[in-house]
């Protein structure tokens, strides 16, 4: 909260290293039971790393591709800068060691604080970035680059790591605290808790979009919907009536688009996507033009 002068000392970008050494002291004097919430701002544009990680991967100075395309304006770019957004692809990565290098600092830091034995550690991103299909960073299509962020959860008392291949969401998240720290899951609760059996059902992951990519505006109707089943996920434009369907394990740069060759699934799984709208009342409204063909 830069107005506030919380912490003492605040920059609009990061960096991470204050934040995350102010965390770990906070956690020495924190009385339990305790509930902390760490914002970063790493990686996010203007992609500032210090030594050694700047200019690790990136041919051209950040300022020199900023004169080019600005990271302030998301939006759709010619093919003629994607060497510029290449370049800047190349910062996010730096910027991405960056955070990760702070992240195993801090993450051994509180190892060693008796109280973190016994906590729960939720670690994750609310977005990737896109430099591809001639979009610029994030927000208006929901292909992988952008949706498929990481989600590390360390449960109480865990001693052995085990990665679940089933696609989770981010409203599963609250119902995971929850159901670790005792507390009975409401109803109303979207997302279901997230566990280590490995009979976790199978479901559907679902991603909304409401921005127009071109004019940078908000729309009470979405403009993108997608949803995901077991390998399959269908994106549908409803801004400009069409269908993509992607088999992402064969696939997962989503560049084969198979709605053509299968028509029968697009239809599946839109119908599975409006029913699953249909099924929450806060989206009951939602309507899309699409109709798939026969």
């Amino acid at each position: 909260l830069p107005f506030l002068g919380f912490p003492e000392r605040t920059l609009f970008y990061g960096p991470a290293a204050e934040t995350l050494d102010r965390a770990a002291d906070l956690l020495l004097d924190l009385p339990e039971p305790f509930f902390l919430s760490i914002h970063l701002h790493d990686p996010h544009s203007p992609y500032e790393t210090p030594a050694p990680f700047r200019g690790k991967y990136a041919k051209l100075d950040y300022r020199e591709t900023e004169l080019k395309i600005s990271s302030d304006n998301a939006a759709r770019y010619p093919p003629a800068l994607q060497p510029y957004v290449d370049a800047h692809r190349d910062h996010y990565d730096e910027a991405i060691e960056y955070l990760d290098s702070e992240l195993a600092q801090f993450l051994q830091a509180i190892g060693d604080n008796p109280k973190t034995r016994n906590s729960l550690l939720i670690i994750t991103s609310d977005h990737g970035e896109s430099f591809e299909r001639g979009f610029f960073i994030h927000g208006e299509d929901l292909y992988e680059s952008s949706v498929h962020v990481p989600l590390i959860i360390k449960y109480p008392n865990q001693d052995r790591g085990k990665k679940l291949t089933l696609p989770v969401q981010s409203i599963d998240i609250a119902p995971t605290i929850l159901r670790v720290i005792g507390v009975p899951i409401p109803n109303w609760m979207d997302g279901r808790p997230v566990t280590l059996d490995t009979n976790m059902e199978e479901r559907e992951t679902i991603m909304i979009n409401y921005k127009d990519p071109d004019r940078l505006r908000f729309y009470d109707l979405p403009t993108k919907l997608a949803i995901r089943q077991r390998q399959y996920k269908l994106i549908v434009s409803c801004d400009i009536n069409r269908a993509e369907l992607y088999d992402l394990s064969k696939d997962p740069e989503e560049r084969s688009d198979l709605s053509r060759a299968k028509p029968f699934i697009v239809k599946t799984l839109w119908m599975r996507l409006r029913q699953a709208l249909a099924d929450k009342q806060s989206t009951a409204q939602m309507v899309c033009p699409f109709r798939p063909s026969a």
